[in-house]
């Protein structure tokens, strides 16, 4: 059963849409086609989504993992909703994502297995 975008929020035209996912060890190509999965079973417009895909980790960090959630974070303080995209779960990054999400009240949707499940009291 496909769901669309409106089944879980009306969408507002201003609306930024966070897209947490599994990153590491996976290439641009594998992380952009996860992302566009998503946008395509949630019928989501590209637009909408804060463009948190880290391109380039500067030099000299001793934890550049925590460097990239850092700044994930930041971003995601800007968004309107959360979608974790199938495999968040297995991601310590993600978790920890989640976890602000249900601290700060931030509006989430979790997918797994093409079932997106809402979560949120704002819906």
């Amino acid at each position: 059963m496909e769901m669309a975008f409106s089944d879980f929020f009306e969408r507002r035209e201003d609306m930024k849409i966070f897209i947490s996912q599994p990153m590491g060890g996976l290439t641009m190509t594998e992380i952009m086609k996860t992302r566009n999965q998503v946008c395509d079973l949630m019928n989501i417009n590209r637009e909408d989504l804060i463009d948190n895909v880290i391109k380039e980790i500067p030099n000299g960090l001793n934890r550049d993992n925590i460097w990239c959630l850092g700044d994930s974070i930041r971003q995601m303080a800007t968004a309107d909703l959360v979608i974790f995209a199938p495999g968040w779960t297995s991601a310590r990054g993600c978790n920890i994502e989640w976890s602000i999400c249900k601290e700060y009240d931030i509006p989430y949707v979790e997918m797994e297995l093409k079932k997106p499940y809402r979560h949120t009291k704002y819906a």
